[in-house]
């Protein structure tokens, strides 16, 4: 019985693993400086995403998403975002109340779209930011988000817009530093896999190449462990085989059973080449 429960638990969270929208922002109001290029890794979690009416349970959804922001004059960027490596989003963010580097709180605003959902669906992107004075021990940001999804194909679901707001800190800066952050969003699920129309999001961004690769270099052993730990297996013979990193049969990136902080982030790492 239990190892039927784990095996639909792990079904369940591979196939959300590759359905999920972009709730997570992870920055500021504050664009990239002209020339610059920003790595950001995130991973975030929706509590009860998932009601399992049979076994009158509910389980979370777990994603990782990884975003570059490039800085093309002094008062704006782009950004591209791989969506848990199920999609391509590319948005604009605009500060509106001065240069990029001028002093004091930000205010911007963000818009993009691109798809999801393996291509399943277009998405469309609105984002209001605000940001106080950036430092390099703490920066508070928040603002108001909404996404539209459309299908692109015949059997795709249809979707009502995701409205709904966030806050975060930012300690340290895009170079060397993270951004713990909540999320709340009005999200009515298409798939009817829950009652409930609002969902939490917590969140934990990664930036800057430096902390990305110690926690690529340290996650394969790690994630191995938990994964033998949680299915009572022998751990496999190499270390790197989390997460579809090696030959043998692999973890679901989405898989709860492995660390997503480490395991999702060394995996996409290494195959974005976020390199120095």
């Amino acid at each position: 019985m239990r190892a039927g429960r784990l095996a639909c638990t792990f079904a369940a969270a591979g196939a959300l693993g590759t359905g999920c929208l972009p709730y997570t922002v992870g920055s500021t109001a504050r664009p990239a400086p002209k020339g610059t290029l920003e790595r950001t890794a995130t991973v975030y979690s929706i509590p009860g995403a998932v009601e399992l009416d049979f076994d009158s349970t509910s389980m979370p959804l777990v994603g990782v998403d990884l975003e570059l922001r490039y800085g093309i004059n002094e008062y704006s960027d782009v950004g591209l975002r791989f969506p848990s490596a199920s999609g391509m989003v590319v948005n604009y963010k605009r500060r509106l109340n001065g240069r990029s580097a001028a002093d004091g709180a930000a205010l911007a605003v963000m818009a993009g779209g691109g798809f999801v959902n393996l291509g399943e669906h277009a998405q469309f992107e609105l984002t209001f930011l605000a940001s106080g004075q950036d430092k390099e021990t703490l920066t508070p940001y928040g603002g108001l988000r909404s996404m539209y999804v459309v299908p692109l194909t015949r059997y795709a679901v249809s979707d009502r817009p995701t409205l709904g707001g966030f806050l975060g800190v930012r300690l340290g800066t895009t170079d060397l530093g993270i951004s713990p952050e909540v999320g709340v969003y009005y999200d009515p699920s298409a798939l009817e896999l829950r009652e409930r129309r609002w969902i939490f999001v917590p969140a934990v961004s990664v930036h800057g190449s430096t902390l990305l690769r110690g926690i690529g270099r340290h996650a394969p052993t790690r994630a191995v462990s938990l994964w033998s730990r949680s299915v009572g297996a022998s751990p496999p013979d190499a270390p790197d085989r989390c997460a579809g990193t090696g030959s043998s049969p692999t973890i679901p990136c989405s898989s709860h059973a492995c660390s997503p902080f480490s395991t999702c982030i060394a995996t996409l790492y290494s195959a974005l080449s976020f390199g120095p």
